[in-house]
């Protein structure tokens, strides 16, 4: 939820808290009564969506690159040994369907390295007799299926993940806009009655309708990278944060970035010809952390 919608929320558990403090006042009013009920009936909705879409599946999307790696590994042994094989026996078709690189494994989209495994599986089954003086055992055939079979669970776990998120997103609106016309067409209307008969209730109704601005309260990361030797600003730096965030530096080599969680944090630094960085920082309510990253060009042999 973003700023302007949790000060929203919060006006409307304000309201709530007023009203139900004078429930005395309106106990016996059955249309206001119920129209309380489906404010508080909706306030916990929006906060059983927010929860929902503030899920961390960092846990999943690490999972997954766990799977992945093992899964690339796995591929790269079994596509040699088919491969061995069919340049052995000349065997150009089970060539073509078994000969996977470590770089096409490592630079194909998920859905894409679950199909190249599929290929070189059915090729690895079709063929375990004759591969098997190779080294390439049933055994080893059938670890290979089940890591394609766990990856791919891992994709659909993820991809449910996020779908979630987006949904929780989607209903949080919904929610919000139905529980204002809830309150201007009918609590608002329905507190008119108690102008002269409550006149406690009837003010402090109209205070807690009132939307406070929340104070923004910054969590900000400033962050530079320069080069070792010659201390000039590198443009380009590709910035990971955590899981999800990827930024790049601009012109003075910095990259800026606002409403971290306060906390710890890592990041990883990438950039062509340089030693990759990797690097903790804490973020602190209030205030913006600043960093100088400092990053070494690769050493090349003589």
């Amino acid at each position: 939820m973003n700023k302007t919608q949790n000060d929203l929320l919060k006006m409307f558990g304000v309201t709530l808290d007023v009203c139900s403090k004078q429930q005395a006042v309106w106990i016996t009013n059955i249309p206001f009564k119920n129209a309380v009920q489906e404010l508080a009936d909706n306030i916990t909705a929006i906060n059983n969506l927010r929860t929902t879409q503030e899920t961390d599946n960092s846990g999943i999307t690490g999972d997954k690159k766990s799977k992945r790696r093992v899964l690339e590994e796995q591929a790269i042994t079994v596509s040699g040994i088919v491969t061995f094989y069919a340049t052995s026996a000349d065997d150009n078709e089970l060539l073509i369907k078994g000969r996977f690189g470590k770089s096409m494994l490592s630079k194909a989209r998920d859905n894409e390295l679950v199909g190249m495994c599929e290929q070189l599986h059915q090729a690895a089954a079709d063929n375990a007799a004759v591969l098997l003086p190779y080294g390439l055992t049933g055994i080893m055939i059938t670890e290979f299926a089940d890591l394609i079979n766990e990856f791919t669970r891992r994709i659909s776990s993820r991809k449910e993940a996020k779908t979630g998120i987006a949904e929780a997103t989607k209903q949080i609106t919904l929610y919000l806009k139905r529980t204002r016309h809830l309150l201007r067409n009918r609590l608002d209307k329905g507190i008119e009655i108690y102008k002269s008969t409550a006149p406690k209730f009837y003010p402090a109704y109209h205070k807690a309708r009132r939307i406070v601005k929340s104070v923004v309260q910054r969590r900000a990361l400033k962050a530079q990278f320069i080069d070792e030797q010659s201390t000039i600003a590198l443009k380009g730096v590709v910035i990971i944060i955590g899981s999800r965030m990827r930024k790049k530096s601009g012109n003075t080599g910095s990259i800026y970035v606002q409403s971290l969680k306060q906390g710890k944090h890592s990041l990883k630094a990438v950039f062509s010809g340089y030693e990759n960085v990797s690097h903790n920082f804490n973020i602190i309510s209030g205030k913006t952390t600043k960093l100088e990253i400092r990053m070494e060009k690769v050493q090349t042999g003589e």
